[in-house]
């Protein structure tokens, strides 16, 4: 059977039932119930439901092996068709010379040796298999000789191999065989299996199943005494002697003992079982004169003798070459095997038992179902083609054959079953016994083997139509005899109908005045042509003004003022036909129809239900409510409420959050929100945000149109004065004159005032710290209500109050700053901070002064504490100056200065640096006293002569003392004696001699520090 017949009859199966039998196909061995259940995952009575359903169609058969476990096989013929063999897929092969392809399949398989072969002992087979992709996708197909195929796959140097072709590309493949030389003389029959699981999992795996023939090596010639025998008649490989299964073949053995003992000789046939030969011995006589049966030959040296070997295969034997090997062993050289071929060819026998059976031979309708059923008696496999045929020229049935071709192996039986199928419906007969249809089914044998019969003849007998079937006939006459006068008097007869109303209604029931859409009418009216005029008039309820009636001509077709909304189809359909009616209120309106040309012309009318236009919706406020945001909460404010009169509020910032929803935001012109204290009294300016152009941009963030509802979550309000607040949302119109329609304020929303910090405790971790080791002095301290401090500010003073440790301030901001991050511990009520180090550097005095800055406030200390004295040793650290230096050159012991009283003062630039310990002082004498380690000064000079000393001293806290002096002297020129004084009293100009003089200061300024 090919591969598209199985597919055919797979079709038919369920899903499941057809994966199952792909699957063991490819499988090719019996499975338990257990393992189909695993394989596809169901549970074991869905499993066994499944099976049993496949065994009942003759699709697997069951069996019970040793352990008594029942398995399932493919059923090698079944009521399928399906003809399974040795293990084969459905898509059987067939063979053309050497060629070996499976019909519709995309893997070609060419080898060499095409069949059986013969080798000898020791040498080597090679088996070349050439592979061609011949499908429509690139394929990884694996090459193995099958595990079953003992020894012959261990003597396989590479028993598996593996391939990838692309389409249309080709390979070959060569499996090495070494033979043994102490190899059992026999036939072996091995399996070459050709699988592409992942590619072609349907057209795959292929079996190609031969036989190799191992003959005895090649041995050295007989030695001159070791016996011989011949065979009668002789038989070589190229002309075996033909066998006919079921009778007997005698075969004359001649024995020659060349040997100079008496020997016995005992002939054996092991390629053959023992039934189908028996070994007859020469009768032979002993002492007493008896005669026995001999199981050996005795010859005496020099002697020859006979055996009888008689051949009789069974008649279920497979036509084919059979070459079994004689073996002639020694009693007395056991060691000695003498071995000969027989080369036999069994005939073919040729016997098919075809028979037609009908199952459905009489149809009314439906098919014809026939089973051909063909039996292979023979001894050779039989391939058939059936198709079917009529002996009319038209064929009058259709034929289907499942399958259309058979594969019958020997021994094993195939069925086909034909479905016949009137082609022409109409040809059933009405009465009478019914019709018949004679057809043949043609046997035929591609390989031309002789058939029993060629031919067979099948009728099919198509019943008469039931009885009922011809009273339908004439009631549909009479009906089609009543429908023809009917419709003479339709249209030749019966009187012109009235328009008719078929429908009036309004567009919509409900309409929006905020639309600003005016009613619009749809109706439907019959026979269009008999109408003369339409009237349209409408009622109002309420304040509503009422419709104008309106008026419309048909006599000479559409008017214009319905010619766009108006049709002829064939009624008068018209659609969105506009009135007037656009205020709010309920409208009802009525058509009338005055009809032409008919016996009753009197009009008639027909209403509308209540069409209602509903009036603007106005907004509305709803869930409004206000509440005070966590301190975490940071938001970018929408507006700011101040107190007019305290913009510069020191309390820190406090955001309250509103939440509201608004109803009809579209009619929302504007919101206002105020906030007011308890008295009425407005605390912050209104903030107004427009809704003309959609939500406001400040607004975006916090609100959203969901559901034509406008809500707000959370808008930030930022207040920055303690107190009590109440705030009113006003909703504004956008129908009206800006006027509010809607106001709620609040719950009373209480901002308290923050709680300064408080300063619990403070102090040094002790009272000496070892200035020599580098030991700075380290605080303690603790602060209550920490989350509302800003700064803390650490100064050291010495106990006159000179600043020895340089200001340090600690941020508290956002939280802790990261210098105290080591040191401090912080929970909502205090704030402990220990060992936090300071910038003393030095020996000395210190009292050290920490100081809080609350939130609130200008940014001054609320309270601040001073540290008991705290001592600190300084290191011993020698007191000397660095630098003394007058306008930038070092001093020398006395400095020369020539002045002019009629110039004007200068000065002297004198700096100086003294290095020492923590707390040496410094004084420059005579003036200015007490000055610092490092500094400079300006010095004017006296405009008289004379000598002025300036003397620098350093003095260490241990007493230690060091000191330099200057000594400056200024020149003054002397007046001219006997001089005329001027007019003015003074006495002459003269010339006055030039005297070197030192540079002058820059700054003419009493004595100072820079």
């Amino acid at each position: 059977m090919t591969q598209g017949s199985s597919e055919a009859i797979w079709s038919t199966l369920p899903d499941q039932q057809a994966r199952i039998l792909r699957w063991m196909v490819r499988l090719a061995d019996d499975v338990t119930l257990q393992e189909v259940a695993n394989h596809f995952e169901l549970d074991l009575p869905a499993a066994e439901a499944e099976l049993s359903a496949l065994v009942e169609g003759g699709y697997l058969s069951t069996l019970t092996n040793l352990d008594e476990e029942l398995r399932y096989r493919i059923a090698p013929s079944g009521e399928s068709g399906m003809m399974v063999s040795e293990g084969r897929t459905l898509a059987t092969s067939e063979r053309n010379g050497d060629l070996v392809s499976m019909r519709g399949n995309p893997i070609a398989i060419i080898t060499n040796p095409s069949g059986d072969y013969t080798i000898t002992a020791g040498e080597t087979f090679e088996l070349r298999v050439t592979l061609s992709n011949q499908g429509p996708k690139g394929a990884i197909i694996d090459l193995y000789i099958d595990e079953v195929s003992q020894p012959l796959r261990q003597w396989c140097l590479s028993p598996e191999e593996r391939l990838a072709l692309s389409p249309g590309q080709s390979s070959e493949v060569v499996f090495q065989f070494v033979i043994p030389v102490q190899a059992i003389p026999e036939n072996y029959i091995y399996s070459l299996i050709v699988d592409a699981p992942e590619h072609y999992p349907e057209d795959t795996p292929i079996r190609h199943q031969h036989t190799l023939r191992i003959l005895p090596p090649i041995q050295a010639g007989p030695q001159v005494n070791d016996p011989t025998f011949t065979l009668f008649p002789s038989t070589r490989a190229t002309q075996p002697l033909p066998i006919t299964p079921g009778q007997p073949f005698e075969v004359r053995v001649i024995v020659n003992n060349r040997s100079n003992r008496v020997d016995r000789f005992r002939l054996t046939c092991s390629d053959l079982p023992p039934d189908w030969y028996q070994v007859i011995y020469p009768e032979g006589l002993n002492r007493l004169g008896l005669v026995l049966d001999q199981d050996t030959l005795a010859l005496n040296p020099g002697s020859q003798g006979e055996i009888l070997l008689l051949l009789q295969f069974p008649e279920e034997i497979s036509a084919g070459q059979y070459f079994p090997t004689v073996c002639l062993t020694s009693l007395n050289n056991r060691d000695l095997l003498l071995m000969e071929v027989m080369y036999l060819t069994v005939l073919p026998r040729y016997e098919l038992n075809i028979e037609l059976r009908t199952i459905l031979g009489k149809i009314r309708l439906g098919e014809g179902l026939y089973e051909l059923r063909v039996t292979n008696g023979g001894n050779t496999g039989r391939e058939l083609m059936i198709q079917a045929r009529e002996d009319s020229e038209t064929p009058d049935c259709a034929y289907r054959l499942l399958p259309s071709a058979l594969q019958i192996p020997q021994g094993e039986s195939g069925k086909v079953f034909v479905e016949v199928e009137p082609t022409e419906r109409k040809r059933r007969p009405w009465w009478g016994k019914g019709r018949e249809y004679r057809f043949f089914l043609d046997l035929t044998d591609p390989h031309e083997l002789p058939l029993p019969v060629e031919s067979l003849e099948g009728t099919l007998i198509w019943q008469a139509r039931p009885w009922w079937h011809l009273f339908l006939v004439i009631l549909a006459a009479g009906g089609a005899i009543a429908a023809a006068i009917f419709l003479v008097w339709w249209y030749f007869v019966r009187p012109p109908s009235p328009p008719r109303v078929l429908q009036f209604s309004s567009v919509s029931p409900t309409y929006e005045a905020a639309d600003g859409d005016f009613i619009h009418l749809n109706w439907q009216i019959t026979h269009p042509r008999r109408i003369a005029a339409l009237q349209i008039s409408g009622t109002a309820t309420g304040d509503a003004t009422p419709p104008r009636p309106l008026v419309y001509d048909l006599t000479n077709g559409i008017p214009e003022a319905l010619a766009e909304v108006c049709s002829f189809r064939p009624n008068l359909v018209c659609q969105n036909v506009r009135t007037d009616a656009r205020q709010a209120g309920d409208y009802t309106f009525e058509l009338t129809v005055v009809p032409r040309r008919l016996r009753d012309n009197s009009p008639f009318s027909q209403r509308t239900d209540t069409i209602s236009i509903l009036p603007i919706p106005v907004p509305t406020l709803v869930d409004l409510a206000a509440q005070i945001a966590p301190p975490n909460v940071t938001a970018t404010p929408v507006s700011v409420a101040l107190n007019p009169e305290r913009q510069d509020s020191p309390f820190p910032e406090t955001i309250v959050q509103f939440n509201w929803q608004v109803l009809h935001p579209e009619q929302l012109q504007e919101i206002r929100l105020v906030g007011r204290a308890p008295n009425n009294s407005v605390v912050s300016p209104p903030q107004r945000y427009s809704f003309t152009g959609g939500i406001p941009e400040p607004l975006r963030p916090y609100c959203q149109i969901v559901d034509q509802r406008l809500i707000c979550r959370e808008i930030p309000q930022v207040m920055r004065e303690p107190g009590e607040y109440i705030f009113e949302v006003a909703l504004v119109p956008r129908q009206g004159n800006g006027e509010v329609v809607e106001a709620k304020t609040t719950d009373t929303i209480v901002i308290e005032a923050p709680q300064s910090p408080e300063l619990l405790e403070f102090d040094t971790t002790q009272s000496q710290y070892d200035g020599t080791q580098n030991e700075r002095v380290r605080l303690n301290w603790e602060i209550a209500f920490p989350r509302n401090l800003r700064e803390l500010r650490v100064i050291g003073r010495s106990p006159q109050g000179a600043v020895l440790a340089s200001q340090q301030r600690y941020d508290f901001s956002d939280g802790i700053p990261a210098p105290l991050i080591d040191y401090c511990r912080a929970s909502q009520e205090r704030l402990v901070c220990q060992n936090v180090p300071t910038n003393s550097a030095g020996g000395g005095q210190y009292v050290f002064e920490l100081s809080v800055v609350p939130k609130a406030g200008l940014g001054l200390p609320s309270a601040s504490q001073k540290s008991n004295l705290v001592e600190v040793k300084a290191p011993d650290v020698p007191v000397r100056i660095g630098s003394f230096q007058v306008n930038g050159r070092d001093v020398p012991l006395k400095y020369i200065a020539r002045v002019n009283p009629r110039t004007p003062t200068r000065s002297l630039r004198i700096s100086w640096q003294v290095q020492g310990p923590p707390g040496t002082k410094v004084t420059l004498l005579p003036i200015p006293g007490t000055v610092g380690l490092s500094g400079s000064m300006a010095y004017p000079l006296s405009q008289q002569s004379g000598q002025q000393t300036l003397t620098l001293q350093g003095v260490s806290p241990s007493g230690e003392q060091v000191q330099r002096s200057l000594i400056i002297e200024t020149i003054a020129p002397e007046p001219t004696p006997g001089a005329a004084p001027g007019s003015d009293g003074t006495p002459p100009s003269r010339p006055i001699p030039t005297l070197p003089t030192v540079p002058d200061s820059p700054f003419n300024l009493p004595p100072e520090f820079d």
